[in-house]
Formats: C-alpha cells, structure tokens, sequence
C-alpha cells in the first residue's frame, strides 16, 4: 500500500452522474510557481497518474461510440483556460467498472511547464443522454504503479 497526499488528490470517490458530456474533477492542484523558483520535475524519478474506478459508471446507451475519456488539463495561470497536456486515456464504458485501472501511467516529463492541474472526464455520446450512476478516484503519486494495485 503506498502513502497518498491529500495535495495530489484529483478526485476522491467523486461522483460521475452527470446530464452534460464532460466533467471536470473538483479538485485542482496548484504546483506553484516552479519556474520562477527554478525548480522543474524534469526527467528522473517520475511522478505518475492513478486513474481508479471505484462504482461502476453507467448511463444510457446509444447507437455509435459511447467511449470514454479521462484528459490531464494544465494551465499556466488557471486551469479553465488550460489545454490538454498530451495524456489521453480512453476506454469503452462497459470497461468502467468497480476497480478497473483507467490509468497508472508516468506523468509526461514536462507536466511541470504548467502550474494548475485537474483531471477531465469527456463521454463522447449525445448530450441528451447521462451518466447515471459511478464514481472515480484519481491522484498523482511517487510509487510505481505496481505498488498502488489494491490500496
């Protein structure tokens, strides 16, 4: 089991039952000014992203692609105004189920160009359709990927 910091939390069983087709996770994290402090993650020991879920997601099927997508969104000054950093995860929703690993991925080396980061989930279906029910977690973490299976 490793040891996570509330501060590198993205989501923490958050609900996905929503009406719209994208859905930013509440929680933003803030790596401060890394740059001016002439400080950069950079190559070496990464830091990766755990994307986990933890209820099942679910909602109305329809005809055609009913995937979904989980984006890493940074931003120099906020994180509305940000774009994606490159890590895409996508999976059909029947995949999404309880304890399915969406991501246990390094982070890109340059994540640290951007200062805000938060976790969006895109539905690519038609928008009069919903989620009705799941929840996911997601964190950035020091240990290998291996040494989060289970906790």
């Amino acid at each position: 089991m490793s040891i996570m910091d509330i501060k590198l939390e993205l989501a923490d069983n958050q609900a996905m039952s929503a009406s719209n087709t994208q859905l930013a996770m509440t929680n933003v994290l803030d790596l401060g000014n890394l740059a001016a402090k002439n400080l950069a993650i950079g190559p070496g020991t990464p830091l990766y992203l755990n994307i986990r879920i933890v209820r099942a997601l679910t909602g109305e099927h329809t005809t055609g692609d009913t995937s979904c997508t989980f984006k890493l969104q940074g931003g120099a000054s906020s994180v509305a105004s940000g774009s994606f950093t490159g890590q895409v995860f996508k999976h059909p929703i029947e995949l999404l189920t309880a304890g399915f690993w969406v991501a246990r991925a390094p982070l890109d080396y340059n994540v640290s160009s951007q200062r805000y980061l938060r976790l969006v989930f895109t539905k690519k279906a038609n928008t009069a359709y919903a989620l009705t029910a799941g929840s996911v977690d997601a964190w950035i973490s020091a240990a290998t990927p291996e040494t989060n299976v289970g906790t």
